[in-house]
C-alpha cells in the first residue's frame, strides 16, 4: 500500500521519494478478507489520528503546527479495491457493479453500458448495512454480504468515505492492462483491460486476423520508427502473446488500428464482408466456441430477467446467436473506440471533453454488445464510474497507477535469497525507505553551500548506487513527470560533451546559417566571411560552428539525420504541429571585438511534404482526435535552418502502403 501527498506539486507528487510505502503484505498466499481488516485496522486507526490533526514541523516556521490529513481517494486494482471497502468481488451475480444495479449476466446487453438506463445505487446504503452486520453473527453478517452487497472493514469507520464514491476505477488497470486472473473464472475472459481485451479476446481469439494478415502486421510493426520518449514494444505483440506491460498495451493502441488496416484492407479499403470461419481443430476455434457458449448463456439469464414475459421462442433463438465477424464494423467500432481511448488518457482534458470522449466510449461499446462481443465487467465499469471520475479529480495522469506499478516493479527486484513468510516482505519495505533516505541525502549534500572533498566523494559514490539503467526510452510516468517539469526547463538545451567541427560551405549550408543569424543577431552587421568590414558595426561570420549529433531540449532528446547516434530521434514536430526530418544540429559562438557575446541554438530541418491528392483513409474522421496525419513518404521541403529551441515533440513515423503509393503515417 502506496500513500502519495496530493497536495505536492504534479511534477515531483509520483517521484518515489515523495510516495510513502505504508505495508506490503505477507505472502505468498491471497489474505483472506478477515486477515486484510486485520492489517487495515492498524492503517486506519493512524489515518483517524491524522483526521484529528498531528504536530509537524513546517518548513519557514519555528513552532510545530497541527496538521490535518484526509484520504482523498484509494486507486487500485479491482481485487484490492473491493477488499479494502468490503464489496463482494467484480464476479458475483448480483453486485458486480458498486455504482448501479447492474448484474453480471447484463453484460450482453448494450442497455449495460448506457448510463442514462442504469439505475444507481445509493453509496450511503453500503455504510449502513456495514454497520449492521459489525455487531452481528457470523451468518448474518454473511447475509447481510450477499443481499447488500457489503462487508464490514476499518474502512467504513472514517468520515468522507463512502463504497462506489471514494475508491476509483483506475483507468491504467481498466483500459490498459487488467487486473489479476486469479479472481476470475477464466483469466482469458475475464481480467482484461479495454485495450487488452478488444485486441486479443475479440479480434485475435476469434479469429478475424489471417496468419497472413498476422505476417503483414509484424512486418508492419518492425517498420514503424519508434521515437526516444517512448518505450519499445515487445516482438511479440502482433501476437498479443507474452507478458505486455500497461505502458507497451497503452502505445499499442495508438497505432494497433494502422496495423489491423494493413493486415485487412484490400484496393487501399476495409472490405464489407466477414471474416471466413475458423477452422474446427484450431485452438482459436475451442476459444470462439467458449466465448459464445458464455455470451449464450448469459443472454438466456438475462432475457427472463429483463422480459419476465420472454416466450419459448425467444430463448431458443439465443443458441443460435454468434459474434457478429464484419471486418467494416469491427474496424469502424475500434476506430471510435481508439479516438476515446486517448482522449480520456490525454494529460490535459476539459469537461466537454470529458462528455465527448466517455460517449465515444460508450457508444464504441455498445457497438461490440449489439456484435455479441463477449465483454468483462471493466467494460460496464469505465461507463458507470470513469465519466463523474474524470469530472471530480481531472486528467488521468492525475490520478491513475503508473508510478505504483513502477514501485511495484522496483519492489520485486530486490534479492531476497529465497526467503519469504514475511522476511521476504520486510526486505522490501527496508529497501525502499533505504532508497527514499538515499535520495534525501544527496539533495541534501547538492545545497551545501561550500562542500568539503569528502563531501563531493561521498556524493559521487551515492549517485553511483543509486542510478538507473542507461536506456533513455522512457514510459507513461518519466514522460508524464518531464511535462509537468517543462515548464521550469523552457527553452533548456544541454548538449553532450562530444562535439564536432563543421564547415557549412562544402555543404551548401553556408549562406542558409548566415542568413538566419542575421535575423537573429541584430544587434550587429553581419556579413560573409569573403566580405570586406567597412565600419565598426559589422561582424564577419566566419565558417565552422559546432556540430552534436544529439541534444536535450526539455529533457527531451532530438537527434541528426546525418549522425549514426542521432537518427533514432530524427523525426520532430516543429511548433507543435509541422512534422520535420533533422539534419544538422549546430551550436554557434561568437564574440565580437567589443566582448559582446553572440549565441544561436540551430537545427536544419526539411518539412515533410504533405500530398495534393485527396486521400480518404477510414481514419479521417478521428484523425484529430487520435493524433493521427498523413504525408508522402521520403518527400521533403527543401532544407531551412530554424531556432532549435522550436522544436516541441516526437511523433511515430510508420509507413504503409495505399493504392500502390507510398505514405507515412503518423
Amino acid at each position: 500500500m502506496y500513500m502519495t501527498i496530493g497536495n505536492n506539486p504534479r511534477g515531483i507528487r509520483y517521484l518515489r521519494e515523495e510516495t510513502a510505502l505504508l505495508m506490503v503484505f505477507p505472502g505468498p498466499k491471497e489474505p483472506t478478507q478477515e486477515q486484510y481488516n486485520n492489517v487495515m485496522e492498524l492503517v486506519f486507526e493512524r489515518f483517524a489520528a491524522l483526521y484529528q490533526g498531528a504536530e509537524f514541523e513546517v518548513h519557514g516556521k519555528e513552532e510545530k503546527a497541527i496538521v490535518h490529513v484526509q484520504i482523498g481517494t484509494d486507486v487500485s486494482d479491482l481485487p484490492a479495491s473491493r477488499r479494502t471497502w468490503g464489496l463482494l468481488a467484480v464476479t458475483s451475480k448480483w453486485w458486480m457493479c458498486d455504482g448501479c444495479r447492474c448484474p453480471f449476466f447484463a453484460l450482453v446487453h448494450p442497455d449495460s453500458f448506457n448510463p442514462a438506463k442504469l439505475d444507481e445505487r445509493d453509496p450511503w446504503k453500503y455504510i449502513k448495512y456495514s454497520a449492521r452486520a459489525r455487531n452481528a453473527s457470523s451468518d448474518v453478517a454473511e447475509e447481510i454480504a450477499q443481499r447488500r452487497g457489503i462487508r464490514p472493514t476499518p474502512a467504513h469507520r472514517l468520515p468522507n468515505l463512502l463504497p462506489g464514491e471514494t475508491n476509483l476505477i483506475d483507468p491504467m488497470h481498466s483500459i490498459f492492462l487488467g487486473g489479476h486472473s486469479q479472481i476470475c473464472c477464466s483469466p482469458e475472459f475475464m481480467s482484461a483491460g479495454l485495450v487488452k481485451h478488444v485486441r486479443r479476446n475479440i479480434i485475435l481469439n476469434n479469429g478475424l486476423v489471417s496468419s497472413a494478415g498476422i505476417e503483414k502486421m509484424e512486418i508492419f510493426l518492425e517498420s514503424i520508427v519508434w521515437p526516444p520518449s517512448i518505450s519499445r514494444l515487445p516482438p511479440s505483440i502482433a501476437r498479443a502473446t507474452g507478458k505486455i506491460k500497461a505502458d507497451q498495451w497503452r502505445t499499442h493502441s495508438s497505432i494497433f488500428f494502422l496495423a489491423l488496416f494493413v493486415a485487412w484492407e484490400e484496393d487501399g479499403k476495409i472490405p464489407d464482408k466477414s471474416a471466413p470461419p475458423i477452422r474446427s481443430n484450431t485452438k482459436l476455434a475451442a476459444t470462439q466456441k467458449a466465448q459464445e457458449k458464455l455470451v449464450r448463456s448469459r443472454l438466456r439469464e438475462y432475457l427472463p430477467w429483463k422480459d419476465p414475459d420472454a416466450t419459448e421462442a425467444q430463448l431458443d433463438a439465443v443458441d443460435a446467436t454468434v459474434m457478429n465477424r464484419s471486418y467494416r464494423k469491427h474496424f469502424d467500432t475500434l476506430l471510435m473506440f481508439t479516438a476515446a481511448v486517448r482522449i480520456l488518457t490525454s494529460n490535459s482534458i476539459s469537461p466537454n471533453e470529458v462528455m465527448r470522449g466517455c460517449d465515444m466510449l460508450e457508444t464504441a461499446i455498445q457497438s461490440y454488445a449489439r456484435m455479441h462481443a463477449h465483454l468483462v465487467p471493466y467494460f460496464h465499469l469505465v461507463v458507470d464510474h470513469l465519466r463523474k471520475t474524470f469530472l471530480r479529480w481531472g486528467p488521468a495522469p492525475g490520478w491513475w497507477t503508473f508510478a505504483y506499478e513502477r514501485n511495484n516493479g522496483f519492489l520485486g527486484r530486490f534479492n531476497h535469497n529465497g526467503h519469504s513468510g514475511g522476511e521476504l516482505e520486510g526486505t522490501m519495505m527496508r529497501g525502499f525507505w533505504k532508497t527514499v533516505m538515499i535520495q534525501d541525502l544527496i539533495q541534501r549534500l547538492e545545497r551545501l553551500p561550500n562542500p568539503h572533498p569528502a563531501d563531493v566523494q561521498s556524493l559521487a559514490m551515492l549517485r553511483e548506487k543509486i542510478r538507473g539503467g542507461t536506456s533513455e526510452r522512457r514510459g507513461t510516468l518519466e514522460n508524464y513527470l518531464a511535462r509537468a517539469e517543462a515548464e521550469k526547463l523552457r527553452g533548456k538545451v544541454h548538449f553532450p560533451k562530444g562535439s564536432t567541427t563543421c564547415y557549412l560551405r562544402p555543404i551548401q549550408l553556408y549562406l542558409h546559417v548566415l542568413s538566419h543569424l542575421k535575423s537573429t543577431w541584430r544587434t550587429v552587421d553581419l556579413i560573409s566571411d569573403s566580405e570586406m568590414e567597412q565600419t565598426s558595426r559589422h561582424f564577419s561570420f566566419i565558417d565552422g560552428v559546432k556540430s552534436y549529433s544529439h541534444v536535450w531540449l526539455e529533457k527531451r532528446r532530438y537527434g541528426a539525420a546525418t549522425h549514426a547516434r542521432g537518427r533514432s530521434a530524427r523525426f520532430a514536430y516543429l511548433d507543435h504541429r509541422m512534422p520535420v526530418q533533422i539534419e544538422y544540429l549546430f551550436c554557434v559562438d561568437r564574440e565580437t571585438a567589443e566582448g559582446v557575446r553572440l549565441s544561436a541554438n540551430l537545427a536544419v530541418i526539411r518539412r515533410f511534404r504533405k500530398s495534393t491528392v485527396i486521400t480518404d483513409f477510414p481514419w479521417d474522421l478521428y484523425a484529430v482526435d487520435m493524433g493521427v496525419a498523413v504525408w508522402l513518404a521520403d518527400d521533403f521541403h527543401k532544407l531551412e535552418v530554424v531556432q532549435l529551441e522550436r522544436l516541441s515533440g516526437h511523433f511515430i513515423l510508420a509507413p504503409i502502403e495505399w493504392f500502390f503509393l507510398h505514405w507515412d503515417n503518423y
